[in-house]
């Protein structure tokens, strides 16, 4: 389920200077790690995505276009400019991270951080926007 959501979210993004392939970093130690390997070359728009597990968050560098945390803070990386951070701890979008995943109701729903986002440069659909549980400025 957290897979299919970071697919449609690396969907609805723009990312500046990107080439032909997207690259989501993930830690190998997270649980949705092996779960993301499923949006393996699938496409955003005219990009192809390629799934990269790291053995530590020291290892995210400026070559990820998307980075996935599942219980690691923000802080925990410095985005590079084009970076979209996406994670699922706690308070994660409050705490600096772009776009941050939580339970509500028993469903998984996700917060925007736009301004941290613009930061970086990474830009969001209007529609994606509107779909969020709760958009920070």
């Amino acid at each position: 389920m957290r897979a299919a959501l970071v697919y449609n979210i690396i969907r609805f993004a723009r990312f500046p200077d990107a080439g032909d392939t997207l690259v989501l970093c993930a830690l190998a130690s997270d649980q949705s790690a092996p779960h993301l390997r499923a949006i393996e070359g699938r496409r955003a728009g005219s990009q192809r995505i390629r799934v990269s597990l790291l053995s530590s968050a020291r290892q995210v560098s400026g070559n990820c276009d998307i980075v996935y945390l599942d219980s690691a803070l923000p802080d925990t990386i410095r985005p590079a400019r084009g970076q979209l951070v996406i994670g699922s701890a706690r308070n994660f979008a409050d705490r600096g991270g772009m776009v941050g995943l939580i339970e509500f109701g028993g469903q998984v729903r996700f917060v925007i951080n736009d301004g941290a986002a613009g930061r970086a440069g990474v830009r969001f659909s209007s529609q994606l926007l509107q779909l969020a549980a709760r958009v920070i400025t």
